[in-house]
């Protein structure tokens, strides 16, 4: 065999390759993120309830230390945690993250699990899921700050990510952006 001939046969070869990760991550289930600049692995993956190694693994990264501005990210989504009286704490769960989810308040998990400390929760540990909420009792209008995700406006201002979701009509709740007006249900 010639060496140009094993060339192209070794640029076919990445070229596969290269397709088929692209169309592997195209198909898992999830969205996309744009990296921003102080962006890093496992800030992205606390902000969207993964791990840093579920990052490294869906995008393939070498190094979890090198990302860079404007790189794309595939986030994968975890398979949704079913919510029912209790709930079973996973590896990489937060309070807002549960709390979102089974559409509580983390006010009212903390209430119903006599939780000292809302940021410490272990994989393992049995929440109770209380009642479904009751209608709001004030709605606020509020301009989202830098740095702000829908998860923590939600937990600051004791209501919920699908709350602020359906009464905003946000097609992504993982889109927002400083200046954005926001209408919050609050339940207290």
């Amino acid at each position: 065999m010639n060496l140009s001939r094993l060339r192209r046969l070794l640029l076919i070869a990445v070229l596969l390759a290269l397709l088929t990760s692209a169309l592997s991550a195209s198909a898992q289930p999830g969205f996309t993120y744009v990296v921003r600049r102080g962006d890093t692995l496992a800030g992205i993956a606390a902000r969207f309830g993964t791990t840093v190694q579920a990052l490294v693994a869906a995008n393939h990264l070498y190094n979890p230390n090198h990302i860079f501005a404007g790189q794309v990210l595939h986030i994968p989504v975890p398979p949704r945690p079913v919510c029912g009286s209790t709930y079973v704490v996973r590896r990489g769960d937060t309070l807002a993250m549960i709390a979102a989810h089974c559409n509580r308040t983390v006010a009212q998990l903390v209430a119903a699990n006599g939780i000292v400390n809302p940021n410490l929760i272990y994989a393992g540990q049995v929440l109770v899921i209380p009642a479904q909420l009751p209608p709001p009792t004030l709605i606020v209008t509020y301009t989202v700050q830098r740095g702000d995700y829908v998860a923590l406006i939600a937990s600051r201002f004791g209501s919920t990510v699908s709350a602020i979701v359906t009464y905003n009509q946000l097609r992504n709740p993982n889109v927002i952006y400083p200046g954005q007006v926001l209408q919050i249900p609050v339940y207290r």
